[in-house]
Parts: structure tokens; C-alpha cells; sequence
């Protein structure tokens, strides 16, 4: 969020306008929603607990919303997000033609539209490619949970690692990383990590991270500029602009 959250400042700044930042709270969400929309002529919104809280659709009928990292929905509003299907194939492709690879897992907490869709393609993906197909992610753990990888942590106490881990994004791969460090389980030459987004912190691992590179910096400019254009009119109908995305290999994967 935070390389969208600086393309969306900067298409600001070159456009003269200001930006208002805020969150909604688990007490208040929906006021805390309105209150904000309520100082703004247009509203970006990135996806988490509180981005589908009913306060937002009606407030797509009084001013522009953009919503990040979202899907085609029904609500007037406009949608950006990256190719998700397409960066998922890449990554698949790649552990299998490359690397040999047909026992792969997934990890990841599936609560947003990201996280859903990149487990839906990788599944589509291994089907496609006549592979082994888990019906569920490995471990549903993100950095926040109490119970943080407490599936993995058990998988690796019993020997049921599977020979690549593909993560949901970068922060998870990093997290799951070092549990497997922690573990004295070597990446790669025991098990394959990749990641999802290509935050630049994966170049700076070692090994370095195997991602999907999305264009964070300009999928925020363009909610920034699409906000603009409107000068506060809302849409009358949903539109959706999608991002292409490219593989980054790094040695998480080993490769060199």
C-alpha cells in the first residue's frame, strides 16, 4: 500500500491538489467512511476489513470512488487492479518448466479480492497444467494473526512441506521465510518460497524473493487522475482498468 499510497500523492502534488488521509476503525467504521468522504471531492479506497461496509455504496451515487485491488463489482465506481490470472500463470509456469516442480502450495489469507483471485488462478493454473490441485491454502496465516503460521509450523514438525510455497504476497513470503529459517529449513535448496506484488524490500533479501512485479506506484497515479477528471461527479456505471504484471526471479525459487 504504501508504493500506491506515494504514486497517488505524487499524481497530487503534480496536479495541485490535496490529499486527505484516514482510516476507518473497528468501532466506527462506517461514520469514520462518511466523515472523510464527507471533506473530499473523491475517495480512493484500498481493500481491507472495512472496504466493503454499505456506507460505500451509497456514497458512490454522491462522489467519485476508486477502488484498489478490486474486481469488477456492481457499485458506480471505478475499479483498478492487476492482472492477477496472468501474473499466476507466470509464476506456475515458471516452478514447473524451470524448476520441475508439481507439489505446490499456497499461502495466504483469503479476505480481500487480491488474495482470493491469486489462489483461484493458481488452482486454475495447476488444473490446466494436469498437476495436483490443493483444495484449500496450506496456511491462512498473515502477520497479524494470533495464530501466526501455526499450520505451516505444524507441516514442518511433521515432514508435509510441500516443494514450493507460493505466498499471497510479498509481506507473507517474507514472514514465511523466516518460520522456515527459524526452522533450519533452507529456501531453496529444501522448499521454494515466491511472493506476489514485487515491493522493493524483496531485492534486498538473501536469497531474493521469486515475485509478480504489479505497477504499484502507477496504479495509484491513475486513481489520482481518474479522481481529478471527475471534479467530483460519481460515475453512473462501473469501469475497471486492469494492470499488466511481470514475473521477477530471484534465488527464492533458485535460480541465480
Amino acid at each position: 500500500m504504501d508504493e500506491v499510497q506515494r504514486g497517488f500523492e505524487l499524481e497530487c502534488w503534480h496536479r495541485g491538489r490535496n490529499v486527505l488521509l484516514g482510516s476507518a476503525s473497528a468501532a466506527n467504521d462506517g461514520a469514520g467512511i462518511t466523515d472523510i468522504a464527507g471533506r473530499v471531492d473523491g475517495l480512493a479506497v484500498f481493500p481491507g476489513q472495512f472496504a466493503d461496509d454499505p456506507s460505500l455504496s451509497s456514497l458512490c451515487r454522491s462522489i467519485p470512488i476508486v477502488r484498489l485491488s478490486e474486481g469488477r463489482a456492481g457499485d458506480p465506481a471505478a475499479y483498478i487492479a492487476c492482472d492477477n490470472v496472468s501474473g499466476m500463470n507466470q509464476l506456475i509456469d515458471h516452478l514447473v518448466d524451470v524448476h520441475g516442480l508439481w507439489n505446490i502450495a499456497f499461502i495466504g489469507k483469503n479476505d480481500n479480492y487480491d488474495m482470493r483471485s491469486r489462489f483461484a488462478a493458481m488452482q486454475g493454473r495447476l488444473r490446466y497444467r494436469g498437476l495436483p490441485v490443493p483444495q484449500q491454502p496450506l496456511d491462512e496465516s498473515d502477520a497479524i494473526c494470533e495464530e501466526h503460521f501455526v499450520a505451516l509450523c505444524r507441516a514442518i514438525d511433521e515432514g508435509r512441506l510441500p516443494q514450493a510455497l507460493v505466498c499471497t504476497n510479498d509481506q507473507t513470503a517474507f514472514d514465511v521465510i523466516q518460520v522456515l529459517h527459524d526452522a533450519g529449513v533452507d529456501v531453496p535448496r529444501n522448499i521454494v518460497v515466491t511472493g506476489f506484488d514485487g515491493v522493493l524490500a524483496g531485492g534486498l533479501l538473501s536469497p531474493g524473493l521469486t515475485t509478480v512485479r504489479q505497477p504499484m506506484e502507477a496504479m495509484g497515479r491513475m486513481a489520482a487522475r481518474l479522481l481529478d477528471e471527475r471534479s467530483g461527479r460519481p460515475w453512473e456505471n462501473p469501469v475497471n482498468f486492469v494492470f499488466p504484471v511481470r514475473m521477477v526471479v530471484r534465488g527464492s525459487c533458485g535460480c541465480q
